[in-house]
């Protein structure tokens, strides 16, 4: 017996004309007006339990839900030739829209994407990455790496890969996305391009041979330069060791042999005691008697 079968059971069972009960006859207007009647009961029944899941939903998704059970029951009230769907029906076709508004429902979280033009493909905000503040050229991390890799390898500078581009990529910025060797190694190509790019000089000792930046200009006046390495003196404008109370000019009037320390300490006693050197042997000569001459 199906749900039509039940349901004229139902409405057709009262009182007849003659007051007794039993199984009567009806006409087809009140038959489709009840029909109409339990549909209308059957939808409200629907209704609140959409109304129960749609909790669970957002706000959108529910109002969406009664939304449609409301214009299901106007659509019954004004059919009069529409039959009454059993309820098996209804509700998978109630779950089957449920299901339907709520994968239309709009995501609280949009992903936004930008292009990278080096491997030219749409990326993530989030694995963009940038080469500098203010930098409006974004790319995705892996290939910024890749190309502050193959600029450090070939020796060249490290600028924006985009065409046309001439900044200079921030090496603290990408610190991040690149390995713990090469960013090692792009700061100590920095340090010596800034080295050799400005003043500079070398530790003259040939255990040290430290390049030092020389903030002086190469203009020692006359004092020496220690090695923040070996933490020894030398004179910057001779390139050698601190030749302490010798001028740069008698230093170089010096025979190569007579450079040692034992001789500069000889020169600048020398000069204390007023010795003078002998033009032909160049030994010092301490002359206590006689004329100018020799």
């Amino acid at each position: 017996m199906d749900v039509d079968e039940l349901l004229l059971i139902a409405i057709s069972h009262g009182n007849n004309e003659d007051g007794s009960d039993g199984v009567v006859g009806i006409s087809d207007e009140v038959y489709a007006a009840e029909l109409q009647l339990q549909e209308l009961i059957m939808s409200s029944a629907m209704a609140a339990t959409a109304a129960a899941a749609a909790d669970q939903l957002d706000s959108g998704s529910a109002v969406h839900a009664s939304s449609e059970d409301a214009a299901a029951a106007a659509h019954a009230k004004t059919s009069p030739s529409s039959a009454l769907v059993p309820a098996a029906e209804c509700s998978s076709s109630s779950a089957a829209a449920m299901t339907l508004v709520a994968t239309m429902a709009p995501s609280a979280t949009t992903t936004s994407f930008l292009f990278c033009k080096i491997c030219m493909d749409d990326v993530p905000a989030s694995d963009a990455h940038r080469g500098s503040h203010g930098y409006a050229h974004a790319f995705c991390a892996a290939c910024l790496a890749g190309h502050i890799a193959a600029k450090l390898h070939s020796g060249g500078g490290v600028y924006c890969p985009e065409d046309g581009c001439a900044s200079a990529v921030d090496p603290e910025l990408c610190q991040p996305i690149l390995p713990e060797d090469n960013f090692e190694r792009w700061c100590a190509a920095l340090c010596r391009a800034m080295v050799l790019g400005g003043c500079h000089v070398y530790c003259p000792f040939t255990d040290c041979a430290e390049i030092i930046a020389d903030e002086r200009g190469g203009d020692s006046d006359g004092q020496p330069t220690e090695c923040p390495a070996c933490r020894r003196r030398f004179c910057e404008r001779c390139g050698v060791a601190w030749h302490g109370g010798v001028s740069c000019g008698e230093y170089g009037e010096l025979a190569v042999g007579d450079r040692g320390e034992g001789d500069l300490a000889v020169v600048e006693m020398a000069k204390g005691s007023r010795w003078r050197r002998c033009p032909r042997c160049k030994f010092f000569v301490d002359r206590y008697e006689g004329g100018k001459l020799f």
